[in-house]
């Protein structure tokens, strides 16, 4: 058997940094470019410091000179290379994460120093960076360990127990047998030695706040640009503008985009992260869609990292996990666009239905999952009128103002009133005529109108006003009562009366009118 990973007999190695890929991915399968990704693809892989001459000759021999060579290698690769032993294999992986770890943390104090940060959050942001490059090596190394160890142990539990039996069951029964050899022994001691703590390191509840600004000051300086005037930016510059100011072509500026965007997404896997767990309880409490402010309150300040950035913290939030909207007060999963669509088409059946009742539309609105205590104002961002207890389509011309204006009143209004309601921008003569052709509304008074459908008297004119009220009381009243009855009736003054009450068709004698 040859010594490319089977063998417990290698030194311990120093802690390595953590591969930058998805947790459903293997460390073994991620290729170089990405595991050390800060490492400069021309450098000489002979000027890395912590490379042996014998680790060097080794890369030599498969023909890698620079780091750009090892791009598309993998550990799982390096370990199957012939000739290249597992001391050899541990010291080149443990250089390389050395190297890629420094060239990290000089970006990440290029970045914080062009933030013209203060000293003091400089070193407090670069010790939390520090920290967790620090246990992320550990992480990467007992990651390591474990996999060695478990291979060991498969390899000799394969040849002598059964090829099909399942690694759990492997790990209690291989200890029973008797007569070990010393590597598989190591092996053994070497896995019980690994604390699952160490292994994902992650795992220990870090604040979301901490979790997003290691995360910030570890992007390069087109990375961090993309994240401030496009994901982050309340007016997002465009491509081509970013590309100008960047010095870097258009498409290229759509790449980094789209490699930040998968960063950030990351932030949000494993769901037991802080980050993750904020996520979720703005998914719980807002529920598909709400008003912003039945979402939790967030603790995630970046100012300092990002002066330019404005949004609130749920804005922020959403933008980086790519999920769901956070605008003009309200919150919506997957987005505001979707709802509006939705609730459009409700508020278009309703109106077809000639549906007007506030109660009506609000339960249509949570039929489609609207909550009830959010439906009104939301129904206020769309092109209806939306009062007390009434919705209408917002009125488009004189008359549909008009009827608005009636509606909301509840009551008749005079042409005066109307049109204040108008802002006074209108002639009430022009009023009058536009109203008098509309079938929806009535006049009740010498300049006041109503809904047709409130079924109130019609006003004619005064003369026949006066002659149906006479009518109705055998041709003769009290001129005092005429008058009286034509004020509360149609709000016409009582000088008016007395004035048609010396006119044909009209007699007056003794204060009592009467029809010639």
């Amino acid at each position: 058997m040859r010594n490319g990973g089977f063998m417990g007999d290698a030194p311990q190695v120093k802690a390595m940094a953590p591969p930058t890929t998805p947790s459903d991915r293997s460390f073994e399968k991620v290729e170089f470019s990405e595991l050390f990704a800060p490492l400069d693809a021309d450098t000489r892989l002979d000027t890395i410091p912590g490379l042996s001459m014998r680790s060097i000759n080794a890369l030599h021999r498969q023909g890698a000179r620079r780091f750009r060579d090892t791009h598309d290698w993998t550990p799982h690769l390096l370990v199957r290379m012939w000739n290249v032993g597992a001391v050899t294999v541990d010291e080149i992986l443990t250089a390389f994460h050395t190297a890629a770890d420094d060239a990290r943390t000089r970006m990440a104090h290029h970045e914080l120093a062009s933030h013209s940060l203060p000293n003091h959050d400089i070193a407090s942001t670069m010790d939390s960076a520090t920290t967790h490059l620090s246990t992320d090596r550990m992480a990467m190394h007992a990651a390591w360990q474990t996999s060695r160890a478990l291979r060991t142990i498969a390899g000799w539990a394969s040849a002598h127990l059964a090829p099909d039996l399942a690694i759990t069951t492997a790990l209690v029964e291989v200890p029973k047998q008797a007569s070990l050899p010393a590597y598989v022994f190591e092996a053994l001691e070497s896995l019980a030695s690994v604390r699952v703590g160490t292994l994902v390191p992650e795992a220990e509840r870090a604040t979301a706040q901490q979790e997003l600004r290691e995360w910030i000051v570890l992007l390069d300086t087109r990375e961090n640009a993309v994240l401030r005037h496009r994901i982050l930016a309340t007016d997002p510059l465009t491509l081509m503008t970013l590309a100008e100011v960047t010095g870097v072509s258009r498409e290229r500026v759509r790449q980094i985009e789209q490699s930040v965007r998968i960063k950030a997404r990351q932030l949000f896997t494993p769901d037991w992260r802080a980050l993750a767990t904020d996520l979720d309880r703005v998914k719980k409490t807002a529920g598909e869609i709400n008003v912003l402010s039945a979402a939790p309150h967030l603790e995630l300040n970046i100012e300092s990292l990002i002066p330019e950035v404005s949004l609130s913290p749920i804005e922020i939030l959403m933008r980086l996990a790519g999920e769901g909207e956070a605008a003009e007060g309200f919150i919506a999963f997957p987005d505001l666009a979707t709802w509006r669509r939705r609730t459009q088409a409700v508020i278009e059946d309703a109106l077809a239905d000639h549906v007007n009742d506030l109660d009506e539309f609000i339960h249509r609105l949570s039929a489609i999952g609207i909550p009830e205590g959010a439906a009104t104002e939301w129904l206020s961002t769309f092109d209806v009128a939306v009062a007390t207890d009434v919705v209408a389509a917002r009125p488009r011309t004189l008359v549909d103002r008009a009827v608005l204006a009636l509606t909301e009143a509840n009551e008749p209004m005079t042409l005066a009133r109307i049109n204040q309601r108008f802002g006074g921008g209108f002639n009430e003569a022009s009023i009058r005529n536009a109203l008098a052709a509309d079938d929806r509304l009535l006049r009740v008074g010498p300049k006041t109108w109503a809904l047709r459908e409130w079924e109130m008297d019609e006003f004619t004119g005064l003369r026949d006003a006066m002659v149906a009220t006479l009518r109705a009381n055998d041709d003769r009243m009290l001129l005092k009562e005429l008058a009286l009855d034509m004020h509360e009736h149609f709000g016409v003054s009582k000088a008016s009366v007395r004035v048609y009450a010396g006119q044909p068709p009209f007699e007056l004698d003794d204060g009592i009118i009467g029809i010639t």
